[in-house]
């Protein structure tokens, strides 16, 4: 008698009921799966947990993601494409000195947001050496893009005089390591919170580059918090 083959499975041609009522996003997944990767690292996250706290199965994730890794990069992918794009929406009839401020800002208020208390620092860029280098090489382009954002306005700076004659690499480099070493020890609290941390560091950015300080911060304040922004990443 010939046995019988299994047929291959095949990818669901429609999400599953719960993603259809709304229950469930690929937002959702991304924004847990980003949290809790900002909590325990990668090895301790897992799609288990993942689901457990969306209450759903790990089958359900499957439609939109097809592995831990694939999920967390699409999440921080998401997060860097928001910056971006609220750079992108303050900036554009802003001078150099205007443009790095706003970029200082929007960057620092995306490291911590939350107001917990167990964050740890784990970033982009401890993800990007945990995971297969194809699956992380969209973030990895998207990580340089950024950076090449804050170097091409250094460098717009520069050119203008109205900052000194910095080193734009050098300069790029330090203004991303203040920003990102905020994971290691702030604390949210009454005297200073993210919106006071933030314009503190811009207004260091400023001093780095030897560029005037922004003497009426009220405008571009209002555009700051004004702009898209997923402060949940780096």
């Amino acid at each position: 008698m010939q046995a019988t083959r299994a047929a291959a499975p095949t990818k669901s041609a429609a999400p599953p009921l719960a993603v259809r009522d709304g229950q469930l996003t690929k937002e959702a997944l991304m924004r847990v799966g980003l949290r809790l990767y900002k909590r325990v690292g990668y090895e301790a996250t897992s799609l288990r947990m993942i689901t457990e706290e969306l209450g759903i199965t790990v089958a359900a994730t499957y439609y939109y993601f097809r592995s831990k890794d694939e999920l967390l990069v699409a999440a921080f992918k998401r997060s860097l494409e928001n910056l971006q794009m609220a750079h992108d929406s303050v900036s554009a009839e802003l001078s150099p000195r205007e443009r790095l401020w706003t970029f200082v800002h929007l960057h620092t208020r995306m490291q911590r947001a939350e107001s917990v208390t167990d964050r740890q620092p784990y970033g982009a860029s401890q993800l990007i050496t945990s995971v297969p280098a194809d699956t992380a090489a969209p973030l990895i382009e998207l990580m340089r893009n950024i950076r090449d954002r804050l170097r091409n306005i250094i460098v717009a700076g520069v050119r203008d005089k109205s900052f000194d004659k910095v080193d734009p690499t050098a300069t790029t480099y330090a203004i991303f390591g203040m920003s990102q070493q905020i994971n290691y020890w702030y604390q949210p609290n009454e005297s200073l919170d993210m919106n006071k941390l933030s314009t503190m560091y811009a207004d260091f950015a400023l001093r780095i580059v030897g560029a005037d300080p922004i003497r009426n911060r009220a405008q571009l304040l209002n555009l700051t918090a004004a702009a898209t922004l997923d402060e949940n990443i780096t």
